[in-house]
C-alpha cells in the first residue's frame, strides 16, 4: 500500500511543462463555462422580473409561486429604504 502511495506522489511531484499549460487551460475553460453560466440565469432572473411586472401593471397574478419571493424581496426593500 505504502509503495503505491509513494509511486502516486512521485507522479505527481514529477510534473513536466506540459502540466501547467494544461492546468492554465482547464482554468480558462471553467471561467468560460462559468461565465456562460451566469449570463444564462441572469437573463432567465430578468426575464422573470420583466414578466412579474407586467402582470403586476396588469393586475394579473399568474404564477403564484414565481410571485410570491419577488413580492416578498420587493416588500423587504422597501422596508430598507
Amino acid at each position: 500500500m505504502s509503495e503505491q502511495v509513494c509511486a502516486i506522489l512521485q507522479a505527481v511531484t514529477n510534473l513536466g511543462p506540459d502540466s501547467y499549460f494544461v492546468a492554465a487551460l482547464a482554468w480558462v475553460l471553467l471561467i468560460l463555462v462559468l461565465g456562460f453560466l451566469v449570463h444564462v440565469l441572469d437573463i432567465v432572473i430578468d426575464t422573470i422580473y420583466v414578466c412579474y411586472a407586467i402582470n403586476r401593471d396588469r393586475g394579473e397574478y399568474g404564477f403564484r409561486t414565481v410571485c410570491q419571493p419577488i413580492v416578498h424581496t420587493s416588500e423587504c426593500i422597501s422596508i430598507l429604504i
